[in-house]
C-alpha cells in the first residue's frame, strides 16, 4: 500500500509510466514536501472533488500506524492512458488549485520541475514531458 523506498529514479516520460507511477510519482513527491498526512488529506479533498466527473473507485488512502499510504485500482498497474488516466488527470486538474490556495506556487513549482504538474502553457499537444523522481 506504501510506496517504495529508496532513490528517485533518473527522469522518464511521463507516458511511459503507468497510472500507477504517474501516482505514486504524485504521492512521493507532495509527501517529501508535505508529510503523509497532508499529502494523504489533499488528495482525499481532490479525489472528492474529481469523483463526480472521473471514474475513481478503488483508489484509497488510509492511515497506516503513524503514517499514509494510498492503493490505487488494479487496473491502473498496467494502463497507460484511457479511463484510469482521465480519473489521475480530474484529481490533478483539482489539486493544483488546491495546492496554490495552501502553498502559494512553492509545492507546484515543484511538481512542475519534477514533471508531474505542466507549467501552464508549457508546451504543445502531443510533446511529451518528463517526470522525476518515480519509485519502481
Amino acid at each position: 500500500m506504501s510506496p517504495a523506498d529508496g532513490p528517485p529514479q533518473s527522469v522518464t516520460r511521463w507516458a511511459e509510466l503507468t497510472v500507477a507511477e504517474r501516482f505514486a510519482a504524485l504521492w512521493d513527491a507532495l509527501a517529501d514536501v508535505l508529510g503523509t498526512a497532508a499529502t494523504a488529506t489533499l488528495l482525499r479533498r481532490a479525489m472528492k472533488e474529481a469523483a463526480g466527473r472521473a471514474a475513481l473507485q478503488g483508489l484509497t488512502i488510509e492511515r497506516e500506524g503513524f503514517s499514509y499510504g494510498y492503493a490505487v485500482p488494479e487496473c491502473w498497474q498496467e494502463a497507460h492512458g484511457g479511463q484510469p488516466l482521465e480519473a489521475l488527470t480530474a484529481v490533478i486538474e483539482v489539486l493544483r488549485p488546491l495546492l496554490v490556495g495552501l502553498t502559494g506556487s512553492v509545492v507546484v513549482g515543484r511538481l512542475e520541475r519534477l514533471g508531474i504538474f505542466e507549467p501552464l502553457g508549457a508546451r504543445g499537444l502531443g510533446e511529451p514531458r518528463a517526470v522525476r523522481g518515480v519509485h519502481r
